[in-house]
């Protein structure tokens, strides 16, 4: 909708809430972040929501947590390798039962789908802050591990939000030798925008986030290059082997590490 030609000449004086990073926030007049519609958690699997805030709390109440637990919904954080439930603020894996959670995948064994309690495991990470509001910290299944580290992509790719010149960013984990995965940026080039350079991207990373964290190589790619899901979500798996691509054809080095000699 905000690539529609003449569209800043639409009248959009009805819209009421929209996401703040959404490309028609600025072209409605959006200036702060007032009504997102996030605040809360659900998949599929429990038909939509099974955590959520009031629509009515402030903004930055919203964007902090994902909520408490719907009425009939029990949400627990477990230790992704033993199973064994975690304590309010320690972070884990988010399991989920209740009266909207599925009751199996099709053709699959309930034993397959469910552990012995009844919880269904979500793969995402999360952790209950001391308020007992949930919080979402990404794709267990997507975490980089590097150099005995995880990092969360979501962290790094929030800060990137809205950054000029991209349309979209997306942080992978190459292979490496000795740290296990190396952090790469992949930027979506804007097709009228001015190109970012890494450079500034790395120095606007610095100033939030730990340096463990700040990516090795960051990458530009233009949007036709980019795979997509059905729902229009960026293949992560598709861009990571374009980025490991990248990185053999231009023989990039990092940290010792000749990507462009491996093969």
């Amino acid at each position: 909708m905000a690539e529609t030609v003449g569209v800043s000449e639409r009248d959009l004086g009805t819209v009421r809430k929209i996401e703040f990073t959404s490309a028609m926030a600025p072209i409605v007049g959006l200036e702060r972040d007032e009504w997102g519609t996030y605040g809360s958690y659900g998949l599929s699997e429990t038909f939509t929501l099974c955590s959520a805030i009031p629509w009515s709390a402030p903004a930055t109440d919203r964007s902090r947590t994902s909520g408490v637990p719907l009425p009939g919904m029990e949400i627990q954080i477990v230790d992704p390798e033993t199973g064994g439930c975690l304590a309010r603020g320690e972070k884990g894996e988010i399991v989920v039962r209740g009266l909207t959670l599925m009751r199996g995948y099709a053709k699959v064994a309930p034993e397959l789908v469910f552990d012995a309690e009844g919880f269904f495991h979500t793969q995402d990470g999360g952790y209950f802050d001391e308020g007992g509001f949930l919080h979402w910290t990404g794709r267990l299944s997507n975490l980089i591990k590097t150099g005995g580290a995880n990092v969360s992509p979501l962290e790094i790719e929030s800060v990137l939000e809205r950054y000029p010149g991209l349309t979209a960013c997306v942080a992978v984990g190459v292979p490496h030798p000795t740290l296990g995965e190396a952090i790469v940026v992949c930027g979506i080039l804007a097709p009228d925008g001015e190109r970012p350079s890494e450079e500034a991207i790395v120095e606007t990373l610095r100033g939030t986030l730990a340096s463990y964290k700040l990516p090795r190589r960051v990458l530009f790619f233009e949007e036709s290059a980019v795979a997509i899901t059905a729902n229009q979500k960026i293949q992560v798996g598709a861009m990571r082997e374009a980025a490991l691509g990248r990185l053999r054809e231009e023989s990039v080095e990092i940290a010792g590490h000749d990507y462009g000699a491996s093969g």
